[in-house]
């Protein structure tokens, strides 16, 4: 009998991706891991998100691993983390600022670019993404969230749960290659697997690579004192009207092999630390990652965010046109993939398939 566990956005993925295996499905990790602590006990772990967990043959496949979560999942923490591995090159060129920074800045702010955009700590699906065009904006911006931040009490609890007060992320605005003249960022799929002997695996998804498309084209970038409407900028579905969703091999202007070089020389550099966050308890934890990457009018790539814990659409949105029909097969796939190369012993994993080992593909930029 198998028995799996997923996030709720992926339920109709891996309902289809295991309908042969006559699954049944449970709510959490909490309650797989009490499915197999029956007859064989295992140390607690916290319960935490899981895009994915299964048991079999009285096995737990725990998808909690930390390694992405810790040190990538917080905008601010990425460029920290980053910049420590000696990959700062591969993202975009960012500067870190305090949240009372307003209190102990003296002079003028030097912005990377004219306008740059400012990250809000703890932002997510485009939310507190501001374009500023001063060093005036962003001092004003990261005055009002400090009076929110004194709130009593809050300040103790986000030291509590992350262990530090999140920074502000001042950022270079690069300019993007367009597709019909649309933003887009590409997505790739990098997967974790901390073996049973303590060895961390570092996996990337090479049968097909996302793009999300901007609703809205960029007619113009315009100067520096030329707004930029919302719609034209978020790709990641956060906008009022819907984001394109269709895979790179339908896209020849980009080269696949070209992204596959990136993403794995990414995470080349960082995989030795990120050892740092295994468990290490003899249980196969794992986890999934979201790696989001834009391409600049020059071709160049910069890594914009490591989602630990991606969320999948829902199938509806992908009903109704062939695009959608090629990308809601392309999910399926995905999780077939990952549950298939989950279920290999870890010897296993070295041929070429679906995953391949990060240290096995050449980094030639």
């Amino acid at each position: 009998m198998l028995f799996y566990a997923c996030q709720s956005s992926w339920e109709w993925i891996f309902r289809e991706a295991l309908a042969d295996f006559d699954p049944v499905q449970l709510k959490s990790l909490r309650l797989l891991r009490e499915k197999v602590d029956i007859e064989h006990p295992l140390p607690r772990q916290r319960g935490g998100a899981s895009t994915f967990s299964f048991i079999e043959g009285g096995k737990i496949y725990a998808g909690d691993t930390d390694v992405f979560s810790s040190p990538l999942e917080d905008k601010d923490s990425l460029v920290t983390f980053v910049r420590k591995c000696g990959a700062a090159s591969f993202i975009v060129p960012s500067i870190l600022l305090p949240y009372d920074f307003h209190l102990s800045v003296k002079g003028d702010l030097d912005l990377p670019s004219v306008p740059a955009v400012l990250k809000t700590p703890l932002g997510s699906c485009g939310n507190g993404v501001h374009f500023v065009w001063t060093g005036e904006e962003v001092l004003k911006l990261v005055s009002m969230n400090y009076d929110r931040a004194s709130a009593p009490g809050l300040l103790e609890e986000i030291q509590a749960q992350k262990g530090r007060i999140p920074e502000w992320v001042l950022q270079k605005e690069v300019r993007s290659k367009l597709l019909d003249g649309k933003k887009f960022h590409l997505r790739a799929y990098v997967l974790a697997v901390e073996e049973e002997n303590g060895d961390l695996g570092i996996y990337q998804y090479v049968k097909d690579y996302e793009v999300r498309i901007a609703s809205e084209t960029i007619d113009e970038w315009g100067g520096n004192n030329t707004e930029r409407p919302r719609a034209a900028h978020l790709t990641n579905g956060a906008s009022s009207a819907p984001t394109r969703r269709c895979l790179l091999s339908n896209i020849p202007s980009i080269e696949s092999a070209r992204l596959e070089s990136f993403v794995a020389g990414f995470f080349q550099k960082l995989r030795t630390s990120m050892n740092a966050y295994t468990k290490n308890d003899g249980c196969c934890h794992f986890g999934l990652s979201g790696v989001d990457i834009m391409v600049d009018e020059d071709g160049d790539m910069a890594v914009l965010e490591v989602n630990a814990y991606p969320a999948a659409p829902p199938e509806d949105d992908l009903a109704g046109d062939y695009e959608g029909m090629l990308f809601h097969e392309h999910l399926i796939q995905l999780g077939k993939s990952v549950f298939g190369f989950l279920r290999l012993k870890s010897e296993e994993r070295g041929e070429r398939g679906d995953f391949i080992n990060v240290d096995e593909i050449e980094c030639v930029l």
